[in-house]
């Protein structure tokens, strides 16, 4: 007869301080750069190079996961929502 392994969940308690840990890492780390960014760059400018940064980013992201390609119909409300969203 095969043994047979039973397997026990792992103890998740760590997780919570985890995820605590990395986001004030990354969230912290945001503020540090960009205090050394407006040194060097514009506001708008850091704008423009988050958003050079984020946007392929983003769209690898939706390429690798399958995602739909947005309609034309949802281009305006997705256009208004982007322009509020930048603090225009």
């Amino acid at each position: 007869m095969a043994a047979v392994h039973v397997l026990r969940p792992i103890s998740s308690a760590w997780l919570p301080w985890a995820a605590f840990a990395a986001v004030s890492l990354i969230w912290g780390s945001t503020w540090l750069t960009h205090k050394w960014a407006l040194a060097d760059l514009t506001p708008i400018g850091l704008l423009v190079a988050r958003l050079l940064i984020a946007a392929p980013v983003c769209l690898a992201i939706g390429l690798m996961r399958g995602e739909a390609w947005p309609v034309r119909r949802h281009l305006p409300a997705l256009l208004i929502a982007g322009f509020i969203l930048t603090g225009a």
